[in-house]
């Protein structure tokens, strides 16, 4: 067949073709920069008393146990660790005493290297729910304004609790994390915060999602879709918002690989929120270490680096 073609016909198409080859057709150097901030925070949380060791032994449920992931994690090179305490029974706790036993000795240790970062939510008073942040034991606290399910409990919170909330924490010069598991705690966010002008500027933001009954991931799309939609909604409210994210759930390792691509400030990850070590496989988590060493490995890759805690401190106005 081909010995019956006239390939004459076609030899000034082909030399047209192979001569443009010969120059230069394209000048990748004339596409810009692209506007992504270097430090990433990686915070760690190695457990909330959610999680049981059913669901996976390796989960701390205890504060020793806690304790020595927290250090792990300290040392492996995280800006930031969240704090959560527990009772005797490995049930979550607002006992001041074992907040202290927790987080003291870490902090004698470690001093500013790490960003201290908890809970007030806690105290038959206001004054004893802000007691760790009075006491100098945390500089970031949680604001949760909503309420929603998780698996199958109702919590909520309402606008005197969290505008209270916020004056407090910023009166005594830590800063508010407004903590948001879907849009309608940025919506109330911004009518009882942003919009009234009780919370400073930077603001910070969490957005803590993944889990069951807090904007479940179902597949790749409706995680990225999902999280984008949020990040709209806080830019909408704040266009210079502090935004990180909590890896939750299956999705937890797609929340913050989005999160480094989207430019984002950084991710809180670990065993607080989590079991499965990849959203497709039955993998358990072995530690948080793992997940934070996972997460420094995927930031480095994309350019990024590992936030120093001066960097973060500065990011969020804390002196």
């Amino acid at each position: 067949m081909a010995a019956s073609i006239d390939w004459s016909k076609y030899k000034d198409v082909a030399d047209k073709i192979f001569k443009s080859y010969e120059k230069e057709i394209c000048d990748y150097r004339v596409q810009p920069k692209w506007d992504i901030l270097e430090p990433f925070v990686i915070k760690s949380c190695p457990a909330n008393g959610f999680i049981s060791k059913t669901q996976n032994p390796n989960e701390p449920n205890n504060l020793e146990e806690f304790a020595i992931q927290a250090e792990e994690t300290i040392k492996a090179g995280v800006t930031s660790v969240h704090f959560h305490v527990f009772d005797d029974k490995g049930q979550p706790s607002g006992d001041l005493g074992k907040t202290r036993a927790l987080i003291s000795p870490l902090k004698a240790k470690y001093g500013d290297k790490v960003v201290w970062d908890g809970s007030v939510a806690s105290g038959k008073t206001m004054e004893e729910a802000m007691q760790p942040i009075i006491e100098g034991l945390i500089e970031i606290a949680v604001v949760k304004p909503g309420g929603t399910f998780f698996g199958g409990s109702l919590t909520a919170w309402n606008i005197q609790w969290v505008q209270a909330q916020v004056e407090l924490i910023q009166s005594l010069g830590a800063v508010p994390k407004i903590t948001c598991h879907d849009t309608g705690y940025i919506d109330n966010a911004k009518r009882w915060l942003v919009d009234t002008g009780l919370l400073k500027k930077p603001t910070h933001w969490l957005l803590a999602v993944g889990m069951p009954g807090l904007t479940p991931m179902w597949d790749p799309m409706s995680c990225l879709e999902t999280l984008m939609l949020m990040v709209r909604r806080v830019r909408e409210a704040d266009p210079d918002a502090v935004i990180m994210v909590n890896g939750g759930g299956r999705a937890h390792h797609h929340i913050t690989a989005a999160a480094v691509l989207l430019g984002l400030h950084g991710a809180r990850v670990g065993q607080e929120d989590c079991i499965y070590r990849y959203a497709h496989k039955d993998e358990l988590i072995n530690s948080t270490t793992q997940i934070v060493k996972s997460t420094m490995r995927l930031v480095e890759e994309m350019g990024r680096r590992v936030a120093t805690a001066e960097e973060y401190r500065k990011m969020i106005g804390l002196a």
